[in-house]
C-alpha cells in the first residue's frame, strides 16, 4: 500500500474506499435478498418438487409407497373400523403397516 503524503491523495483514497464500501454494501444486500428468496417456503417446496421430479426412480418409489400406504389404511378401516380401544388401535396400526409393506414389496 502506498504511503499517503498529501491532502489530495488522502481525499482520493477516501473516495476510493467509500466507492468500494458502497459497491460491497450493494452486493451484500443482493446476497441477502437472494438468500431470503431461496428460504421462502414456497421456493423450498418448488425446488424440492423439481428435484423429486428429476429423479424417476424416486418418483416411482414415492408412488408405490403411497399406494401401499393407502391400501394399508383402507385395510385397517375395513378390518378394524373406528374404535376407542387402544389395543384395537394398535392392532389396526400393525395391520396398516404390514399391508403397506407387502404392497410396496410386490410393486
Amino acid at each position: 500500500m502506498q504511503e499517503i503524503k498529501t491532502v489530495p491523495d488522502l481525499q482520493n483514497r477516501i473516495e476510493e474506499l467509500e466507492f468500494k464500501q458502497t459497491n460491497e454494501w450493494l452486493l451484500l444486500k443482493d446476497d441477502f435478498r437472494s438468500i431470503g428468496q431461496g428460504l421462502q417456503p414456497i421456493n423450498l417446496i418448488k425446488n424440492t418438487f423439481r428435484e423429486v421430479i428429476s429423479k424417476p426412480n424416486l418418483v416411482t418409489s414415492v408412488v408405490v409407497n403411497g399406494i401401499g400406504l393407502a391400501t394399508g389404511i383402507l385395510a385397517k378401516k375395513i378390518l378394524i373400523g373406528s374404535t376407542r380401544n387402544p389395543l384395537t388401535k394398535l392392532l389396526g396400526f400393525i395391520v396398516e403397516i404390514v399391508v403397506a409393506k407387502k404392497i410396496a414389496k410386490k410393486a
